[in-house]
C-alpha cells in the first residue's frame, strides 16, 4: 500500500512541477515577474522552459524540505495555499460579476451557465466570502505561536510584496496576455 502511495506522489509531483513551470514561464514571458528575461528562455532544442522548471523544482524541493525543520512552518505555508486559492477564486468570480453588471458582455464560449450564471456567481461568492474569512483564523484556543494559522501574516507580505513590485516595476512593463489576444 506504501508503494501505491509512493507512485501516486511522484506523479503528482511530476504534474505539479510541470504545470507550476509553464505558468512560471508564461508569466515571466509576459514580463510579469522578477528576473523576467531570464525565466522566460527556452533553450533551442529543448522545447522546455527549462530555466522555469528548474526553478519549480528547487522551490518544490525547498518547501518539502520546510517540515524537517518545522512542522509550523509547514502547516503556514499549506494555510497560505488554502487562503489564496479561495482569494484567486473570489477575485475571478467577482471581476466576472462586474463584468456581467456593468461592463461589455462577455464574448462567446464553449460553456456556459446561460440565464443562471449571474445568480451562481454571486451564490458562489455569497459562500466564498466567510470561508475565505474564517481560513485566517486558528484552529483551536488558546492561541500559541505553535498553533497560529500564520496565513494572515504570510497572505499580507506575499501581497505587500506584489503590490510594491507592480506599482515600482512591473505595471511599467507587464503586457497581460489578454491584450495579445486575436480580436474578430
Amino acid at each position: 500500500m506504501t508503494a501505491c502511495v509512493i507512485i501516486l506522489v511522484s506523479s503528482c509531483c511530476v504534474s505539479e512541477v510541470a504545470t507550476a513551470s509553464r505558468q512560471v514561464w508564461s508569466f515571466a514571458r509576459d514580463k510579469g515577474l522578477p528576473f523576467s528575461d531570464f525565466l522566460a528562455v527556452v533553450p533551442p532544442g529543448w522545447n522546455i522552459p527549462l530555466r522555469a522548471v528548474c526553478l519549480s523544482f528547487f522551490i518544490s524541493s525547498l518547501l518539502a524540505c520546510i517540515n524537517l525543520g518545522s512542522s509550523t512552518a509547514l502547516n503556514a505555508i499549506n494555510s497560505l495555499g488554502g487562503v489564496s486559492i479561495l482569494g484567486s477564486y473570489f477575485i475571478t468570480i467577482g471581476c466576472l460579476i462586474h463584468r456581467r453588471l456593468f461592463g461589455a458582455p462577455l464574448p462567446p464560449r464553449r460553456w456556459s451557465l446561460g440565464k443562471f450564471g449571474l445568480a451562481i456567481n454571486i451564490a458562489s461568492l455569497c459562500y466564498l466570502a466567510p470561508v475565505w474569512f474564517f481560513a485566517f483564523w486558528p484552529l483551536v484556543t488558546p492561541v500559541t505561536a505553535i498553533s497560529m494559522n500564520w496565513s494572515s501574516t504570510m497572505f499580507g507580505g506575499v501581497i505587500s510584496f506584489a503590490l510594491v513590485y507592480y506599482y515600482f516595476r512591473a505595471r511599467h512593463q507587464y503586457t497581460g496576455p489578454v491584450v495579445l489576444v486575436k480580436r474578430e
